[in-house]
């Protein structure tokens, strides 16, 4: 064999262990990220498991219907790593927006920002404003209605009405969460709100003399 023939052989050789070099250090990082990647798959299968159990807990305590959790099919082909980076960001959201709805869940349906007594003032103030009006349309009918009817009656309808208002709207959607329905504000503003507005229109009425 020449020289020239042997320096080829000598440089395919080399170029020959380079490219099997290459292609094991290719194959052996293909296999890593493959590993990896299964490993990960693993790590969000368990996760989905325990939010899926976490979310139908959640639903049972706010007194929700429970969320479907059937695994979708996947159609076409799919890239491993968008795919998991998908799945994960939405695990991450999902996990959020469980946390949101048991932090509202434990505060009432109607106006959930305002303190119990503004809300129940505002319940009761509508169910005495109702009763008030009541009140007017009987002596506006009858200028001597019956007192037990107007003073007694028709204030407990308002009251009893204010009350179920309370709660209904005030209920939060966590079961064990008891309703504050301040009953002695609902009877004060039901009860004394008929004789309050006739001692105003006294006192006008004294003072335009």
């Amino acid at each position: 064999m020449s020289e020239s023939a042997w320096e080829q052989y000598v440089g395919l050789a080399q170029r020959l262990d380079a490219v099997r070099a290459e292609e094991a250090a290719r194959t052996g990082a293909i296999r890593a990220g493959v590993a990896e990647m299964s490993e990960h798959a693993d790590q969000l299968e368990q996760r989905l498991r325990e939010q899926g159990g976490h979310l139908a807990g959640l639903a049972s305590h706010l007194r929700l219907r429970a969320p479907k959790l059937d695994p979708i099919p996947v159609q076409g082909h799919i890239d491993p790593a968008p795919a998991l980076r998908d799945i994960a960001q939405a695990i991450d959201r999902t996990d959020r927006e469980a946390r949101r709805a048991a932090e509202r869940g434990q505060h009432p349906a109607l106006l959930p920002r305002w303190p119990n007594g503004m809300r129940n003032f505002l319940l009761y103030g509508v169910a005495a404003a109702a009763v008030l009006a009541a009140q007017i349309a009987a002596f506006y009918r009858d200028s001597s209605p019956n007192a037990i009817v107007v003073l007694f009656v028709v204030p407990l309808i308002g009251y009893i009405l204010g009350t179920i208002a309370v709660s209904i709207a005030a209920r939060p959607r966590v079961a064990d969460t008891k309703v504050r329905s301040s009953p002695r504000l609902g009877l004060l503003l039901c009860f004394g709100i008929g004789p309050i507005a006739v001692a105003v229109l006294l006192v006008q009425h004294a003072r335009s003399r």
